[in-house]
């Protein structure tokens, strides 16, 4: 195989594969208002251009170029973010700069075959994630020179597809090596020719024709995208939890296949538990709402280049108690397939780190952020016990945002004489007169007692009575049914209570990383307050059947297969929230401030200027002691002999005609015998013929060296006068015979 270290980038190869990757760049720059992107790109293609030898296709090459790659995306991303909302389908702010700085990359080795290919296969890939815009008419922010592009934008995009069609027509013309053909297969040649031609005037007109049938039933068009956005977005909601309203009447979901899907993975010492999404107060007829306002929580951004904000609550511990110390920390990541409007977390959660530009709070305790990026997950500090692995694990105190109690005492009038019956039937004559924790413990041993869990159960509409009248009658449930009926046995005993929904996040990882919540862990429970101790309670009256249990549903291909999947979904979370570029900031930053503090000072700086000229000297002395040791066996004559070689090397190759590392002498004769236009052919022959006689000889006479010195001369005087001619084509293939002397290394 050549050493592509000798071999010289094809200027023509460059140039086309540079129009590939900057008409890539800049339409991304344009679509995505990334003017980073194409400053970039034309960056590296310049040191492309000034790197005229190829970098040597070695591990450490690809390595050291793909964590290159990787480091100028994420500062990019990170010092000049780009809006996610730009595009849909597939995440390409965060794709589309990789890709194309990575082809910028591959620039910089041969141009063989295989790697011109990649280059072409990422700028056509970068062009297609740069149209991947869904607002191409929102105003941009950092590029204003692009108003034209706006307002224009598919006729610049079907110009930037023409002219990388073009550049790729004439990289494939150039790269293909030319196949000479007798006078009888012309014209088999001439009808291929023909059929491209007819088959591209075809297909511009196809284009054309698309066009005006596009302008014509535009109107029509545009309502066919819009109901298929419709249809896309709220095929992308069907996970959809939590909403406004809890509708009792409804029958609860079987226990299916699908109920495995994963909505939620979370990192933490220990399991998070029960997780709130909403709470509500308000119950009428069979359904519960919330329809409260909501207050800003305290915001603090985290730095110039983090992006995530940390928003805290209000103390809400009191510094005597237990669970006062310290809290723990949650990482919890959405699955891809789950969306909601709403926070998922532990009751005592205080402080929460999440990229959304507001968060706010109702007196419910339901956290709703703005702006919410959900794919880059969220992290929360937890009240210590504030996990809730218990069923009656401790809530913080909410004193501060306490409601009237009116709210969450409040019972439809039509309920409150059987509701009131069955508390006395529950909790005894008086009812009122139990403290709120003996209440609490009553109700869960009688309804985990007395009641069964039961999927697929529905009110009966006929029957006319509140479902949970009927619930009450009947003694089986789900789990919505079980919590609506405690909270309003809890009110009409005078316990301010609320209904909540959320996830129990209980099932380990077989790996014990971390923890898991499925379509099937969803549940519902009540919250009662304590004014005893002045904190809210959370009350589980479904039976342990109907509690997830975490029980591990992991097979060993899939537990891997989840690991590999919370590992890239980190990878995006940790660039997206700008940890990666914060410490690739703080390492240029520290490595800058080292070479300062080395550097500037007028003991140190000499020293060290002094210690590194040492240490170049010495290196450069073993260097040349090791070329001594390897010319040691060769004659004096022979090195004269190859020096002179080496020159003749230098001249022929300024006129394209370069010796292949392969190329054994008599066969790079040969080929310059039959190269055109070449003058002094005869005497280079000869020469080559004369060095070989000396090269291989036993001891050359001083006559011989003097021979060539004139033959030399007498070539390169030719070589001189005569004008330069174009640089051929490369033809691949070419002679390959036994392993000979180089451009560098003449044997």
């Amino acid at each position: 195989m050549p050493d592509e270290r000798n071999q010289r980038k094809v200027l023509y190869l460059l140039v086309l594969s540079s129009i590939l990757l900057g008409t890539s760049a800049l339409v991304f720059a344009a679509t995505g208002d990334a003017p980073q992107v194409f400053l970039v790109t034309l960056a590296g293609l310049a040191g492309s251009f000034a790197m005229r030898r190829p970098l040597p296709r070695t591990s450490r090459s690809f390595v050291y170029t793909g964590a290159l790659v990787a480091t100028v995306t994420v500062l990019g991303n990170q010092l000049f973010p780009i809006e996610p909302g730009r595009f849909f389908l597939i995440p390409a702010e965060i794709y589309g700069p990789g890709i194309i700085f990575l082809g910028v990359a591959a620039t910089y080795f041969d141009q063989r075959e295989t790697n011109l290919t990649a280059v072409v296969a990422l700028a056509l890939l970068g062009l297609m994630l740069a149209g991947n815009a869904v607002s191409p008419l929102a105003k941009n922010v950092h590029f204003p020179v692009t108003a034209a592009v706006r307002d224009n934008y598919h006729a610049f995009y079907a110009a930037a597809v023409a002219v990388e069609a073009l550049a790729l027509l004439l990289l494939i013309r150039r790269a293909t090596p030319r196949i000479r053909v007798g006078a009888p297969h012309r014209r088999c040649l001439w009808l291929r020719y023909l059929v491209v031609i007819v088959g591209l005037g075809a297909t511009v007109a196809a284009v054309g024709g698309l066009r005006l049938a596009a302008k014509a039933y535009e109107r029509t068009m545009q309502q066919f995208f819009v109901q298929w956005m419709q249809r896309y977005m709220q095929r992308r909601a069907r996970w959809v939890l939590f909403q406004d309203e809890v509708d009792l009447w409804r029958t609860a979901p079987l226990r299916a296949a699908a109920d495995r899907t994963v909505v939620l993975r979370a990192r933490s010492k220990t399991a998070p538990g029960y997780l709130r999404g909403r709470a509500y107060h308000q119950y009428n007829g069979g359904r519960w709402t919330a329809a409260l306002g909501a207050t800003g929580l305290a915001g603090d951004d985290a730095g110039p280049r983090l992006t995530f904000t940390t928003f805290r609550r209000e103390p809400q511990r009191d510094a005597s108690r237990e669970d006062s110390a310290p809290g723990r920390r949650i990482e919890v990541f959405p699955a891809r397939n789950f969306r909601s409007d709403v926070l998922l977390v532990p009751g005592s959660a205080e402080e929460f780190e999440l990229i959304a530009t507001q968060l706010r709070e109702d007196w419910n305790g339901t956290l709703i952020p703005r702006d919410w990026e959900s794919n880059t997950g969220y992290n929360v500090r937890v009240a210590r016990g504030g996990f809730m692995q218990a069923y009656n694990g401790p809530l913080p105190r909410d004193s501060g945002r306490f409601p009237e109690k009116r709210l969450l005492l409040s019972v439809p009038a039509d309920l409150e004489g059987p509701l009131s019956a069955a508390a006395r039937r529950i909790l005894g004559p008086i009812p009122e007169r139990l403290d709120s924790r003996t209440k609490i413990a009553r109700l869960e041993a009688y309804f985990t007692s007395k009641f069964a869990y039961a999927l697929g159960t529905a009110p009966d509409r006929e029957d006319g009575r509140d479902p949970v009248l009927q619930f009450l009658d009947r003694r089986r449930g789900h789990c919505e049914l079980f919590a609506a009926a405690a909270t309003l046995l809890l009110r009409v005993t005078g316990t301010p209570a609320r209904y909540v929904t959320g996830f129990v996040c209980a099932e380990p990882h077989p790996g014990r990383e971390y923890w898991l919540s499925r379509l099937k862990d969803a549940h519902a429970w009540s919250e009662a307050w304590v004014a005893e101790e002045g904190r809210w309670l959370p009350v589980e009256c479904t039976p342990a059947a109907g509690v997830p249990d975490g029980a591990s549903q992991f097979s060993a291909l899939g537990a891997w297969f989840d690991r590999l999947v919370l590992f890239w979904q980190e990878i995006l979370v940790q660039m997206k929230r700008g940890y990666v570029a914060e410490a690739l900031v703080g390492l240029v930053v520290g490595l800058l401030t080292a070479c300062r503090w080395l550097l500037w000072h007028p003991v140190r700086g000499p020293l060290l200027l002094a210690g590194a000229v040492w240490l170049w000297c010495r290196r450069r002395r073993r260097r040349l002691l090791q070329i001594e040791a390897e010319w040691a066996g060769v004659a004096p004559e022979k090195r004269e002999a190859r020096r002179r070689l080496a020159r003749l090397e230098r001249a022929v190759r300024g006129r394209g005609l370069d010796r292949q590392p392969a190329m054994t002498l008599r066969e790079w004769g040969r080929q310059l015998a039959v190269a055109p236009d070449l003058p002094a052919v005869r005497e280079i022959v000869e020469f080559l013929a004369r060095y070989e006689r000396v090269r291989y000889a036993a001891a050359a006479p001083p006559e011989v060296l003097v021979d060539l010195d004139r033959r030399l001369r007498t070539i390169l005087r030719e070589l001189r006068r005569a004008p330069h001619r174009k640089r051929p084509r490369r033809r691949s293939g070419s002679g390959h015979g036994e392993v000979g002397a180089g451009p560098r290394r003449v044997s």
